[in-house]
Parts: structure tokens; sequence; C-alpha cells
């Protein structure tokens, strides 16, 4: 396999790390990586696991080295906890 140009990866798993540890997780099936840039696209469904958080979507365009990810549609955030607001005086 060459060291450069693109690849087609099938169940993709893509975990982001923050102090050596998973930080965030990305699951989709299918996409395309660019080696050379260091960036994935798909248009398939995409799933992105967090503490605290989960994001879904359709088709997506990951820059691999600064760990952003941008969902191009159908975009849906679940928050585990709401915030809740502090009611003053008590």
């Amino acid at each position: 396999v060459p060291p450069e140009g693109e690849l087609e990866a099938k169940k993709v798993r893509l975990e982001f790390y923050k102090d050596d540890a998973v930080d965030a997780l990305m699951v989709t099936d299918e996409c395309r990586y660019d080696r050379t840039a260091g960036t994935a696209r798909s248009e398939s469904p995409v799933r992105i696991e967090k503490t605290g958080i989960l994001i879904t979507g359709k088709g997506f365009e990951c820059n691999v080295k600064d760990q952003k990810v941008q969902i191009l549609s159908n975009v849906r955030v679940v928050l585990d906890h709401p915030r809740k607001q502090k009611e003053k005086g008590k």
C-alpha cells in the first residue's frame, strides 16, 4: 500500500484522544481517507459518542490531525444531562 493517496474504508471506527485516553468515538459504515492531507470524508450515516453527548447525522468531513469533524446534514444532538438552571433564593 503506497503511503500517499486515498483509501476507502468500511465499518470505520475513529477514536479521538485527550490526555492519552479515548475522549470521543466516531463510527460510520464507510469513508475515504486521504493520507496525504490527513482528512476523511463520507456520505454515510455517522455517530459520535462522547461522555454526556451523542451526535448523529449523515455525511461528514474530518481533519484527523486537528480532530475536527463537520457533520453535513440531518444533525441530531442528544445530551445526557440537560443543564439545570439555578433558582434564585433557594
